[in-house]
């Protein structure tokens, strides 16, 4: 970075620590970043933005969001892929009432009473 002219820096200042987990930076006064950018700006160079996302449609370009197929709806990211476990709920008097999540197919039972758990509507 600093070779084109941009300085590493933990708060995005100078005095910031060059390196760490969350880092920003900033541009080297004089340095060549700074100095291509005012060549830039003094010129009538924009960039052309066109946003080509569809609300409500899975999210372009994005291989680990699109390989989970999630949509955004209402502002929120929904992921519609199947759910892979599922809340399962039992009451009975000698284990009060309990829940566990698993497979969709799973097949438990109450080991006081013997009755199965079945799938509970609030999944996960």
């Amino acid at each position: 970075m600093e070779s084109i002219g941009l300085m590493p820096s933990s708060t995005g200042k100078p005095g910031g620590k060059r390196t760490g987990d969350r880092m920003s930076d900033y541009p080297i006064p004089g340095g060549r970043f700074e100095k291509v950018a005012e060549i830039l700006l003094a010129t009538a160079f924009h960039i052309p933005w066109v946003d080509r996302y569809v609300p409500g449609t899975a999210l372009p370009g994005a291989a680990g969001l699109a390989s989970q197929a999630e949509t955004i709806n209402g502002g929120n990211v929904v992921s519609t892929k199947p759910k892979n476990k599922i809340k399962y709920a039992h009451a009975c008097e000698q284990s009060g009432e309990a829940n566990l999540w698993g497979k969709p197919d799973l097949a438990v039972a109450c080991a006081y009473c013997g009755q199965r758990y079945e799938p509970a509507e609030a999944t996960s």
